[in-house]
């Protein structure tokens, strides 16, 4: 139900196979959700977490950088709309609206 912590407990509990399946769930879950929203940010951090429990080290570290390149503009209905900032500079500005 949450891949994300069973990814964590299975990892604590040293449950290789069962972490590697838990974040590869959540990463099959947030690319599918992400193909609908490219636009937002908290699934492009949930991809770059999921691709970081997986071992994918490179992948989480380029979808991160790309997520920094971006400043939160909108937030509607608890959803974080973003756009790419001129100067790739990350900033934390977010305005309620």
């Amino acid at each position: 139900m949450f891949p994300f912590f069973d990814g964590i407990v299975a990892r604590a509990q040293h449950n290789a196979a069962g972490a590697r399946s838990s974040f590869q769930l959540l990463r099959d879950r947030v690319a599918i959700k992400l193909r609908q929203c490219p636009d937002d940010a908290q699934l492009t951090s949930d991809l770059s977490v999921a691709d970081a429990g997986l071992g994918l080290k490179e992948n989480a570290l380029r979808v991160a950088r790309s997520e920094a390149s971006y400043r939160v503009v909108s937030r509607f209905a608890g959803r974080c709309r973003r756009t790419r900032l001129p100067n790739n500079a990350s900033a934390g500005l977010c305005v309620d609206g």
